[in-house]
């Protein structure tokens, strides 16, 4: 994920991780995964990345261009919430509000 561009300042963990983690939350949604597995229990790390800081812009995405993202699953991204686990390790007590919705 643009690692090339990461070979300084650490930016591979600070900017590439938590980017890595949202675009898994997101194949997992895009993708039906949820849908297909409905019994199974995820968690993903560091508050899931990037994902909720992003989720208005996914969901936005998702609303405008279901040609691109509603491809294999027509749910909405907002409606996942709560259907996955993200775990408390973000470093900031503002983000972890946000994230306990």
């Amino acid at each position: 994920m643009g690692k090339e561009f990461m070979k300084k300042y650490w930016l591979p963990w600070l900017v590439g991780m938590p980017a890595e983690t949202s675009l898994a939350i997101c194949s997992f949604i895009f993708g039906g995964i949820f849908e297909r597995f409905p019994n199974m229990r995820v968690a993903f790390a560091h508050g899931g990345g990037s994902f909720m800081s992003t989720l208005g812009r996914i969901g936005h995405g998702f609303d405008v261009r279901p040609d691109l993202c509603a491809v294999d699953n027509d749910k909405p991204p907002r409606e996942y919430l709560g259907k996955f686990w993200l775990d408390s390790c973000l470093h900031d007590p503002e983000m972890l509000n946000r994230c306990l919705i």
